[in-house]
């Protein structure tokens, strides 16, 4: 029969292997194993040199990982096993160990359950990331093994197996492998015969390119252990938080004379590499349905159906990237991740923690300069404005007060001194909006506490504005305060009166918008660099009006006023997922009030906290809210078996 072309890299990725009539042929009993001697010498040598080059580099892991072994549980470092290997011949193999000693006789003949006490300390630590397998690449080298191949078999397994499931003795036709086609699209605890399947499967298709492939899934998996979403995209929160302003701007660069930076593609990147791990394991992935994303969907929906109108379509559709890498992609991913169930904890203690610090870095060196003599300036952390840093901390804060309730012992302790430096830094920044919205905040998320809590914000913050004010700032005044509204309404009046008579857009951009992000760059343009005052609103709900016209700022509240309509109503029973739920509310509530007096979304940071906050509220609501939980269907799990 001719082969058809592709058929062992449709094997790899996934394909069905067989259907209907053909079902037989690939049938481990009767699937034919032509002989390849000549991929068997290519793959040979292939693999030597893999192995030496793998025990090079990876030299000084293994010394640590044997080191770790050594001062964590009594006796050797490596395990030394008897296996059954090609034409069924016993050989050892060498593991780093995992379990106690005497733990195999222990166990017989069965495999070992992960919440057994068999294991060392490390033990479950070296099998999660298979690192307990590095040893194997001597046995490469010996020639008992290869790279890939049917795992080896412990010899307690081999009557039983070969007795119990038809043509079993045919995994042993070629040398046993580290990983395999079994291992990648099955795992430890596949049933024989179903790794029988996948071990026939691939002997009758091995390749080269075969044997790249399922390497490079390995890779994939083990990646995927090791950089998770919520370690990448808490990576993100960090480099962001912390990194000064000039160390983004260094990230960028100019491919093809666009400006692109490498860290706005982290959160698109993140989805791409989930999405392909998720098809390496063969899993159907699937999208939470929630009432807000027809309003997202609308909001860049209108925004890409005017970029044509706009003066510069092409900064307009980069613009509109913005939003989309770290707004929508942010959003979406939070929302359906292990982020809002079980890493939650991580990914709030992430966001406390750097934006704690990034207080505390900020708030020492002023303290000092203030002791030695000099003025007190306002505190900003690494994000250049005020205003924009109390944005950070008016969405950390509450958060850090939920989990700091629920929290025992030690963590309980972390969480109130995370807290505490919040509430410092917030006060620091001497931002009345900022003090306003943290107070709006705290008393969303002690709401359900009753009146006496309410009472206990409103009194804490009037003794704040009155002890600011008494001390000289004389912001906090009334009559400085009203003023300064006052100046801020006449220049964005201005502005809007000067964009109004620009001849350079066009009639109907107060229609459509003048594009995703181009407010800021229209005043790079020569007819506005000696306009006074600046092109700035610095107000969120303004720009957007500007930016995207009256549909795409309608579609932005949709999706925003939803998600928090959506958090406000859904009952939720457990009593953490509640707090965490209110929490969030709370700094959303918050953040949407400095809106008014920023642009925040402009901004990394904000943006990027904002839509993750969005997303952990919904997903939140969604996942412990009554009722289903209503799907998108993105792909179908297909199994062969």
């Amino acid at each position: 029969m001719k082969r058809r072309p592709g058929r062992g890299l449709r094997a790899w990725v996934g394909l069905r292997a067989a259907a209907g009539p053909t079902a037989g042929r690939v049938m481990p009993s009767t699937r034919a194993l032509p002989e390849r001697p000549l991929y068997d010498a290519v793959s040979r040598g292939f693999t030597v040199v893999a192995a030496l080059l793998g025990l090079l580099l990876l030299a000084p892991l293994m010394l640590l990982i044997a080191l770790a072994v050594r001062l964590t549980s009594p006796g050797p470092a490596l395990y030394r096993g008897e296996r059954v290997g090609r034409g069924q011949r016993r050989f050892r193999i060498y593991k780093f160990r995992t379990m106690k000693v005497g733990s195999e006789q222990r166990i017989g003949g069965r495999l070992v359950r992960q919440d057994e006490d068999h294991f060392t300390a490390v033990g479950p630590f070296l099998r999660r990331y298979r690192l307990d397998e590095l040893p194997q690449l001597f046995n490469v080298l010996r020639g008992d093994m290869a790279l890939v191949g049917p795992r080896p078999l412990r010899p307690i397994f081999l009557e039983r197996h070969t007795a119990a499931i038809p043509g079993y003795g045919r995994r042993f036709v070629v040398r046993p492998g580290i990983t395999g086609l079994a291992q990648v699209r099955g795992g430890y605890y596949t049933r024989p015969r179903h790794k029988l399947f996948y071990d026939v499967l691939y002997i009758a298709r091995r390749s080269p390119w075969l044997d790249l492939g399922l390497i490079g899934l390995t890779f994939v998996r083990l990646m995927s252990r090791i950089f998770t979403t919520t370690l990448l995209f808490g990576w993100l929160l960090v480099a962001v938080l912390l990194l000064p302003a000039e160390v983004h701007r260094a990230f960028t660069v100019y491919p093809g004379g666009v400006e692109v930076n490498p860290l706005y593609l982290v959160p698109p990147l993140t989805v791409f590499f989930h999405l392909l791990r998720r098809r390496a394991e063969r899993a159907k992935t699937t999208a939470l349905r929630t009432p807000v994303d027809l309003p997202l969907i609308g909001f860049l929906g209108i925004s890409t159906l005017m970029l044509p109108f706009g003066p510069d379509p092409l900064a307009g559709l980069r613009g509109l990237g913005w939003y989309v890498c770290n707004g929508a992609v942010v959003f979406g991913l939070v929302l359906n991740s292990r982020m809002v169930t079980t890493a939650r904890g991580p990914l709030v203690g992430t966001l406390v923690a750097a934006t704690a610090a990034m207080a505390a870095l900020d708030l020492g060196p002023r303290l000092f300069a203030m002791v030695e003599g000099a003025g007190f300036g306002r505190v900003s952390g690494t994000l250049v404005s005020p205003i924009l840093f109390a944005s950070v901390v008016v969405l950390a804060l509450p958060l850090a007060l939920s989990r700091g309730r629920h929290a025992r012992g030690p963590a309980r302790t972390l969480w109130r001194i995370g807290a505490a430096m919040l509430m410092l830094g917030g006060v620091a920044t001497l931002t009345r909006s900022g003090i306003l919205a943290g107070a709006v905040a705290l008393a969303v998320f002690l709401a359900p506490g009753g009146r006496r809590r309410l009472l206990a914000v409103a009194l804490g913050f009037a003794v704040l504005v009155g002890g600011l004010a008494a001390v000289g700032d004389a912001r906090l005044q009334p009559t400085r305060a009203l003023s300064d509204v006052q100046r801020v309404v006449e220049r964005q009046q201005a502005v809007l009166a000067a964009l109004d008579g620009d001849p350079a857009l066009p009639d109907l951009h107060w229609v459509t918008g003048v594009g995703p992000r181009m407010l800021g760059r229209l005043a790079q343009r020569d007819t506005w660099r000696d306009h006074k005052p600046p092109l700035e609103l610095h107000s969120m709900y303004l720009t957007l009006l500007v930016d995207h016209g009256p549909l795409g700022l309608v579609f932005f509240l949709g999706f925003f006023l939803g998600g928090l309509r959506m958090m406000a109503r859904t009952p939720v029973d457990d009593p953490r997922a509640r707090d965490d739920l209110r929490a969030t509310l709370a700094g959303l509530c918050g953040c949407g009030l400095l809106f008014f007096v920023s642009d925040g979304l402009y901004a990394l940071p904000v943006a990027l906290l904002f839509f993750a906050a969005m997303g952990l509220g919904v997903g939140l609501a969604a996942h412990h809210g009554p009722g289903p939980r209503p799907v998108y269907r993105i792909a179908r799990r297909r199994d062969p078996l």
